[in-house]
Formats: structure tokens, C-alpha cells, sequence
């Protein structure tokens, strides 16, 4: 079977709409089978960032990156367009990672003339918090074209109930498939160097949270930071360690850190990757996200799978995180969000158990091969 996972930025920075399509086509191709990854720009940074180096099959896939960035190319994919018309043949299956880009669009539209059936995982980006913003924007958008892009799929790829019962009520008229996201436990493996530690010594014999995601409203960064200041209060040991890249929130962060009491113990990062962010993860003492919105985040499953309890907002989805005792669901309160913070942090006990657990949720459901499976029985599904 012939596989094109199409995303417009490669870089690692953009979080699921990367990981996800890069994980997912290295678990196809180590079936079997021919699967190319496309992408409009970025794949330099992807490769520097380590964070391929220990995905299983990677290597097996080819890649393109059309080196093409910039405003203007992000809005008139012309030189993807000859990469998409001569990759994207009858017999492939094209799978789309996204909404609104063009290049996603230009790509259905490929798939269709050439008889190619095509997937699209919107990765929670039709979710009621996402649509409330842009308003008229994105129902032009729909009405120029992208609600072709969604009807005329042969499946429309959700990563859970919760985000199936948000897309429905689009009535596009093609079908839903559930399909979450997974983890690779052998790329995993806490790293040796330590280096994220030899960055950060005073880490070494101190406990710390552990946000691992983007500097974003949507993550819920605010709520998680005022909570941490009420634990602060009851224990002059823990610290916070807020990692991601800046996608609009850092300034807010650094101005809100100033005038905590807690600000000495709160550290921005910026990003990591590879080596460094396994490291960052494995020696935290719980991982928490408190965010208004996610589809399936890939962030919540790399903590459980390196076994560390993880405190999660019930807008993450995930019930299997409380229903399994591997970590706990609460709302945004900053009290509840302390509440939960102390409860893994100082209990021991209960935290060994919650680790154990995080570790047996994902191996059981949640890797790449298992997911790999289930999208290629769909897609020979829908291939009949």
C-alpha cells in the first residue's frame, strides 16, 4: 500500500500535527508497507532536533520537504503543487494532517482528480473552543472549499469520542473512524548524558513539575501557574519547570512569574527536544497539563509511557487517567489544580502506583504499532 502523510510545517515545533503524521508513517512502513511523508517546509529543523533519532522505521520513510516557506507560499502552494501531482497517484492512500491550511486543500483536490482516496484528521482543530476563534474567517474558509475537503473524504480521522461528537454536528457526510494517538516505549529510554540536568544542576536533588507542551492560551498555562503559587505556599521544595516554544504566551508567562512569590522556582526552558526532553521527563516528579482544549495529546502519552503520574484537566479527554489511577483529572481552579499537584507530589506511596499504572494504560492501547494497525485496517476498509 502506498501511504502519503501530508502536513504543511515539518518542524518539530508544531507539535501533533508533526508528531503525530512522522510516528504514524514510521509504525506503517515497519508493516510493510510505501509510505512518504510531505511537507511544505521544515524538515531541517525536524532532523536537528533529535526528535526522529530513536522513532522505530523512521528511516524507512521517504520524506520531502518542498522548501518552500514563507507567507506567500503558506497561501499559494505552487511549488507543492508539482510534488503533490506527480506523488499522488490512483492507487495511493493520502492522509491529511489539518484544517486550514492550502496546501492541505490543494492536496484533496490532487486526490480527487486522480481517483486517490484521501483521510483528513482535523487533530481537534474543529473543537468549539477552536471554532469561537477567527468566527468569519474560518465560515468563509468552509465556504470556499474546505467543506468540500471534509465531505468528499473517505473517512474523517478523530482521535477520540469527545472530538467525535464535536465534528459530527459539521454533518460533512463522510464517515468518522477513531483513531488516537501512541507512543514508541523504546524511544523513550531515559538518556544517560542527563542533558537536561547538566543544563539545570539544581534540578538534580529537587522535586519538579513538568509542563512539556506549547506556550499557548489554549494549554492553560495560567491556571497551572497560579496553582503551583498555592502549593508553593505549603512547600518551600518544589519547583516548576514550564518547557515549550513560544507560540504567543511566553511574555504574559515571564510578567505573571515576576510578581509570584514562587517566581524563583519557576523555570522557562524553551523547548526541548530529543535527549533532552526524555531526560527533562524522566526525572520530573509528575507531569501536569492543565489545557482548555486538546485532541489527543502525544505530551500526556510520552509521560505516562516514562512512568510519571500526570495531572490533566478534563479537557484533555482522557478518562482512562483517573479511571486507571494513573495520574488526576482536575478542573481550573488553582486550588483543585494544588490540591492535585500535592497529592502526587508528596504522597510517595500513591505515586509509585500511579506510575506503574501510566506505564501499563499506554503499553496496553496506546503504541504505534497498535494505532498503525488500526488505520491501515480502515483504510483497506474504506478501500472496498
Amino acid at each position: 500500500m502506498k501511504i502519503i502523510h501530508i502536513t504543511d510545517e515539518l518542524m518539530p515545533s508544531a507539535g501533533g500535527l508533526v508528531s503525530v503524521p512522522i510516528n504514524l508513517a514510521a509504525a506503517q512502513a515497519g508493516l510493510g508497507h510505501d509510505v512518504l511523508l510531505i511537507g511544505r517546509t521544515g524538515s531541517q529543523e525536524l532532523f536537528k532536533s533529535g526528535e526522529v533519532q530513536n522513532i522505530p522505521h523512521f528511516k524507512k520513510v521517504r520524506v520531502i520537504d518542498c522548501q518552500h516557506p514563507g507567507l506567500f507560499a503558506k497561501f499559494f502552494p505552487f511549488k507543492a503543487k508539482s510534488i503533490l501531482k506527480k506523488e499522488i497517484t490512483s492507487n495511493s492512500i493520502v492522509h491529511l494532517h489539518g484544517v486550514w491550511d492550502p496546501l492541505l486543500l490543494l492536496a484533496s483536490k490532487i486526490a480527487r482528480k486522480t481517483d486517490a482516496e484521501y483521510i483528513v484528521t482535523p487533530h481537534s482543530m474543529l473543537h468549539p473552543w477552536q471554532m469561537k476563534r477567527f468566527v468569519w474567517q474560518k465560515k468563509i474558509v468552509f465556504f470556499i472549499g474546505w467543506r468540500s475537503m471534509f465531505s468528499h473524504a473517505k473517512f474523517i480521522h478523530v482521535l477520540n469520542s469527545a472530538e467525535k461528537q464535536f465534528v459530527e454536528k459539521f454533518d460533512f457526510g463522510a464517515p468518522l473512524q477513531i483513531i488516537p494517538n501512541g507512543i514508541y516505549s523504546e524511544a523513550l529510554k531515559a538518556p544517560k548524558s542527563h542533558p537536561f540536568l547538566k543544563k539545570y544542576p539544581h534540578l538534580k536533588t529537587t522535586p519538579y513539575i513538568l509542563f512539556l507542551s506549547r506556550l499557548h492560551h489554549q494549554k492553560g498555562i495560567i491556571d497551572l501557574l497560579k496553582g503551583f503559587e498555592v502549593l508553593a505556599q505549603k512547600n518551600s521544595q518544589i519547583h516548576l519547570v514550564l518547557a515549550g516554544p513560544d507560540y504567543g504566551e511566553k511574555e504574559t508567562l515571564e510578567r505573571q512569574i515576576k510578581n509570584l512569590k514562587s517566581a524563583n522556582r519557576t523555570l522557562l526552558p524553551g523547548p526541548l527536544y530529543g535527549d533532552e526532553k526524555l531526560d527533562a521527563l524522566h526525572h520530573a516528579r509528575c507531569f501536569a497539563l492543565t489545557s482548555l482544549n486538546e485532541g489527543f495529546s502525544i505530551s500526556i502519552l510520552e509521560a505516562l509511557a516514562c512512568e510519571r503520574p500526570v495531572i490533566i484537566s478534563k479537557e484533555c479527554y482522557f478518562p482512562e487517567v483517573e479511571t486507571e489511577h494513573a495520574g488526576i483529572i482536575t478542573s481550573h481552579e488553582p486550588s483543585t489544580i494544588a490540591n492535585a499537584l500535592e497529592k502526587i507530589c508528596t504522597n510517595t506511596n500513591e505515586a509509585k502506583q500511579m506510575a506503574q499504572n501510566a506505564k501499563q494504560l499506554v503499553e496496553s492501547k496506546y503504541t504505534w504499532p497498535i494505532v498503525a494497525k488500526q488505520s491501515l485496517e480502515l483504510y483497506d476498509k474504506n478501500n472496498s
